[in-house]
């Protein structure tokens, strides 16, 4: 499969005898990213696709060239992995793997079961987030969910008050309620408002409680409104999480490949059935014992490749929040006992002779 996940909008094209293809990675950032910048686009790989004899279809993987950008070793160990327990590869938190070309080589579960990596997330055993109310003054983030003309759609009015404490507390009492907006300036909804209102609005159905700051299109947090508050409950904090790859790895040696928020494995889960032909599975041939991952972060997109390109990935920054700049801890884990990977971390450079923001990038 050359493309399981988030990127899209490819290019592809012959050179050299040799089969090429980029994308976008999707979707794009918007948020504070540089003065004056508040909007990033970002490129997936450049891959290099071929025929495969053994499967007899085509894979997808990063350019032979891109192994020139290694900087160095970061680190390197082989671990025996306990069954839904998470290992945090040491040397590679702190920003030294923000950048960085990873190969994880898992034996395969016998009987069936999960493995998983991790990339640029938190180091481990940093202080616990801890869930409260977030309030953003002078801002008008949640009014586009405010719909004009229908407050029964995408919010309920609460009823008026005096202060935007006034309105976090209508919303504490109203059962259900996470996320509020008070002096919403506009011509709409009923009750009809000017900038002198002091509506108070339930959000119904909050989407960002996992990220800091409410999100609107273009601005992001919020748009700048003097007078108007915005606020949330702040549940959890996905900007630490990173990004993984789940693998799920069927009795039959059918794998099923999933990207996003890493997600470490549910102590008690069964391990994998036959996974169905109709899902977008990867076979291991009779002759393969291992199930290879090669993974490579860059600061804000991920580009995965399993088993040799027969499956390949790429997954931007999900949360709304940006990365830290030394979140880049590198994790593996498995849902199944006896299960060993071996790790191999490189650092990476820069690719981009001329970057591709200028007149004429060139790599």
């Amino acid at each position: 499969m050359l493309e399981g996940a988030k990127g899209g909008w490819w290019g592809a094209q012959n050179a050299n005898d040799r089969m090429l293809m980029i994308g976008w990675a999707l979707g794009d950032f918007n948020g504070a990213a540089g003065p004056g910048i508040t909007f990033l686009t970002r490129l997936t790989l450049l891959r290099e696709v071929n025929f495969d004899t053994k499967t007899n279809d085509l894979v997808s993987n990063p350019v032979p060239e891109l192994v020139n950008l290694r900087s160095g070793l970061v680190t390197s160990e082989k671990v025996a992995l306990t069954a839904n327990t998470v290992h945090h590869v040491a040397k590679t938190s702190g920003g030294a793997a923000a950048s960085a070309d990873i190969v994880v080589n898992f034996t395969v579960p016998q009987a069936g079961g999960q493995l998983g990596a991790c990339v640029l997330a938190a180091a481990p055993g940093g202080k616990a987030f801890v869930p409260h109310w977030e309030t953003l003054p002078n801002t008008n983030a949640a009014y586009d969910r405010v719909e004009p003309g229908n407050p029964g759609n995408k919010s309920t009015f609460l009823g008026n008050a005096s202060d935007a404490n006034a309105c976090l507390a209508l919303c504490k009492a109203e059962s259900g309620c996470q996320e509020w907006a008070w002096k919403i300036f506009g011509p709409k909804p009923p009750p009809a408002f000017l900038n002198s209102t002091d509506a108070c609005y339930m959000i119904n159905d909050p989407t960002d409680l996992d990220t800091p700051g409410l999100m609107v299109p273009g601005c992001r947090p919020g748009c700048p409104q003097a007078g108007a508050t915005s606020g949330k409950f702040w549940r959890s904090d996905s900007s630490t999480a990173g990004i993984g790859i789940t693998i799920a790895v069927g009795a039959d040696k059918k794998m099923q490949m999933a990207v996003g928020a890493c997600a470490p494995p549910k102590p008690g889960a069964a391990p994998a059935a036959d996974i169905d032909d109709g899902a977008k599975t990867v076979a291991l041939l009779d002759d393969e014992d291992v199930v290879s991952v090669r993974i490579l972060p860059d600061r804000s997109v991920v580009d995965f490749f399993v088993q040799g390109g027969r499956w390949s990935g790429t997954q931007s920054w999900i949360s709304g929040a940006p990365r830290a700049a030394d979140a880049s801890q590198v994790s593996v884990w498995s849902g199944s006992a006896g299960v060993t990977a071996d790790v191999e971390v490189h650092g990476m450079g820069c690719g981009w002779e001329s970057p591709s923001y200028t007149d004429s990038p060139t790599m």
